[in-house]
C-alpha cells in the first residue's frame, strides 16, 4: 500500500572537532571526541543503549523496521509498552505497536491499537489502511470495507486499496457481486495494478496480470517490486476465488523473492494463514488415519451458515441450532420457505478423506416446501466456498450426496448424486444428467441412518450406506456452462480435486447426531 503515516528516518550527524592545543591533552581529546561522536551520531531509534522520545515518530517506526530486520520484535515492543506507559495519549505509539503486532502475526492483538489511533485523533481514519488489512485477517469485513472505502479519499489513485476492498466484498456477498462493486482506482501507474484492477473486475485473466508482471525487469534498491506485487495479488486472488492450491503457489513465490516493508510482513502473514489451513485440513485436533468429530456436540463452533437471500454468517431464524447433542436443521422461525435454502459449511478445505455422518428425518416440512423437497436433505461434497457465492444462490457449486426418507410405503433410495455446477464421469464418460440413484434400500419414518463417503480428490468418490458401496463415480468437475461455476473456472481448470464440506437446510426437518472425517493424506 502507499504510505501516508510512516516515513524513512534520516540519521543525525555531528562533526566534533575539538581543538588540540598542547601534545599533553591530545590523549584525553581524542577519548572525548570519540565518545561524543559515538553517542550523538546515532538516532535516538538507532542508539543501542537508548529509546526514542515518544513523539519520535520517525525514531518509533526506525525501531520497528530495525526490529524486524534483526528479529528483536520483543524487545521493541517492550520499549514501545514503556513509552506508551510514559505517554499514554500520543497516537503515534499505538500505530508502531500495532504495526509490529500485525507484522509479527499478532493480528486480534493489533487492532486495539489501530483503533485507539482513530480514538485519540479521529482525523486520521483515512490514512489507515493498517487498519483495513488487519480487519479482514480478523474476520471483520464490514468494518474493513468501510475502512477501505473512506481510506479512497484520501488514496485515489490507489489498486491495491481498491483490491482489498474486493477481498471484503467477497467476503461478504460472494465472487461475483464483489466483481461489479469494485471500487475503482485512478490511474496507478505501478506495474503491473491496472492489469490487477481489471483481473477482479472479472474484464482480465490471471494469465495477463502474470504477462504484465513478468515483462518488467525493473529493481528499486536491489528489490523486484514489480514481481513482488503482481505475485502478492495473483496469490490473494486465487485464495479468493477458492483455489487454494494455486494460492500457495503464488504467495510462496511472492515471499520468496525476500521484499523488505510493511506489505512484504502482509504477504508473509498470508503464506502462514494459507500453510495452517493447509496443514490443518480438518480441525487442530485432526491426525491422518484417524476418525476425528466435526461437531463438538455443543454448538456451532467451526461451521458458518449461507442461506439463500442472506449474507454469510446469517443463521436466519435460527434454522442451524444444536439441541440435545445434536446439530438441527428447523424452520419455526419461518412463515413461508420462499425457497430460502441454506448450507452449513464446516471450515477447511478437503480433498482425500472418508466422511460419516449419521442423520434422521422428524417432523412436517416447512410451509411452502417444494414437493420434491420433502424428507429431502444432503451433504455437499467438494463443495465452492461460501464466500465465493452470490446472495442468492441456492445451492454452491458441488458434489451433493442426497439423504432421502421413505414415505412409509413407496420405495426410495438414499446417498443418491446430484450436481448443482458440476459434473462427474462414469465408467469413463461424461456424465451429465443433474441427478441419480443409488442402489440404497428405502429408510422410511425417522430411524438414523448412518451415511459413508470415500473421496478420493478426483480420482473416485463412493457413497456407502449399511458397509454396501450404493454409488461410484470419478473425476468430479465444474460445469463451463453454469453460471454459477464460470466464475470459479480459472485458466481452464474445471477438475475438483478439493472443496469444502456443507450440511443442507432444504425444508424438510433434520437433525445429524454424528459428522467424523478421517483425513486419509
Amino acid at each position: 500500500m502507499r504510505k501516508h503515516l510512516s516515513h524513512r528516518f534520516d540519521s543525525r550527524a555531528l562533526c566534533i572537532l575539538l581543538p588540540v592545543v598542547l601534545s599533553t591533552w591530545v590523549f584525553t581529546a581524542l577519548v572525548l571526541a570519540t565518545w561524543v561522536f559515538a553517542t550523538c551520531s546515532l538516532s535516538p531509534a538507532m542508539a543501542q543503549d537508548r529509546e526514542p522520545d515518544p513523539q519520535d515518530t520517525r525514531g518509533w517506526n526506525n525501531v520497528v523496521e530495525k526490529a524486524l530486520r534483526e528479529g528483536t520484535a520483543d524487545q521493541a515492543l517492550e520499549g514501545i509498552n514503556r513509552a506508551i506507559a510514559a505517554a499514554p495519549d500520543l497516537s503515534q505509539l499505538y500505530l508502531a505497536r500495532g504495526s509490529l503486532l500485525f507484522r509479527t502475526g499478532k493480528i486480534d492483538e493489533s487492532l486495539p491499537d489501530f483503533d485507539k489511533v482513530i480514538a485519540i485523533d479521529p482525523k486520521v481514519k483515512p490514512y489507515l489502511w493498517q487498519r483495513g488489512i488487519a480487519l479482514y485477517y480478523a474476520g471483520k469485513f464490514q468494518e474493513g470495507l468501510d475502512q477501505f472505502q473512506v481510506h479512497r479519499e484520501v488514496n485515489p489513485n490507489d489498486v491495491e486499496n481498491a483490491f482489498w476492498h474486493f477481498l471484503c466484498a467477497v467476503k461478504l456477498k460472494g465472487l461475483a457481486a464483489a466483481q461489479k462493486d469494485v471500487l475503482l482506482s485512478g490511474n496507478d501507474e505501478r506495474v503491473p495494478m491496472m492489469q490487477i484492477q481489471q483481473m477482479i473486475q472479472g474484464k482480465a485473466t490471471v494469465d495477463q496480470v502474470i504477462a504484465a508482471t513478468e515483462k518488467n525487469k525493473r529493481l528499486v534498491n536491489g528489490a523486484d517490486y514489480d514481481r513482488f506485487y503482481g505475485y502478492l495479488y495473483i496469490g490473494l486472488y486465487y485464495d479468493a476465488v477458492g483455489n487454494r492450491a494455486k494460492a500457495l503457489e503464488w504467495m510462496r513465490k511472492c515471499v520468496a523473492l525476500g521484499v523488505p516493508g510493511y506489505m512484504g510482513d502482509v504477504a508473509k502473514v498470508h503464506l502462514d494463514t494459507l500453510e495452517q489451513r493447509n496443514a490443518q485440513p480438518a480441525s487442530p485436533n485432526q491426525k491422518k488415519g484417524q476418525w476425528v468429530s466435526l461437531f463438538n456436540g455443543k454448538d456451532l463452533t467451526g461451521w458458518t451458515p449461507k442461506i439463500r437471500g442472506f449474507e454469510l454468517g446469517n443463521n436466519y431464524a435460527k434454522t442451524f441450532r444444536v439441541q440435545d447433542g445434536m446439530i438441527q436443521v428447523r424452520y419455526d422461525g419461518y412463515e413461508k420457505f420462499d425457497e430460502r435454502f441454506g448450507h452449513l459449511f464446516f471450515d477447511g478445505v478437503y480433498s482425500k478423506y472418508r466422511l460419516k455422518i449419521e442423520y434422521r428425518f422428524v417432523g412436517e416440512q416447512a410451509t411452502g416446501g417444494p414437493g420434491w423437497a420433502t424428507r429431502n436433505s444432503g451433504v455437499m461434497l467438494h463443495g465452492q466456498r461460501p464466500e465465493t457465492m452470490t446472495i442468492d444462490q441456492d445451492f454452491p457449486c458441488s458434489i451433493e450426496a442426497q439423504f432421502l426418507g421413505g414415505n412409509g410405503k413407496d420405495p426410495r433410495t438414499t446417498l443418491n448424486l446430484c450436481t448443482p455446477g458440476t459434473h462427474v464421469e462414469m465408467d469413463g464418460k461424461l456424465f451429465k444428467p443433474h441427478c441419480t440413484n443409488s442402489k440404497s434400500k428405502t429408510y422410511h419414518g425417522d430411524q438414523w441412518v448412518t451415511a459413508e463417503f470415500e473421496v478420493l480428490g478426483n480420482e473416485v468418490i463412493r457413497h456407502i450406506v449399511d458397509g454396501q458401496v450404493v454409488l461410484e463415480y470419478q473425476r468430479p468437475q465444474l460445469d463451463p456452462s453454469d453460471a454459477n461455476a464460470k466464475p470459479l473456472i480459472r485458466d481452464e481448470m474445471v477438475q475438483l480435486e478439493q472443496g469444502t464440506i456443507s450440511l443442507q437446510s432444504e425444508s424438510h426437518p433434520i437433525d445429524f447426531r454424528k459428522v467424523e472425517i478421517m483425513v486419509l493424506e
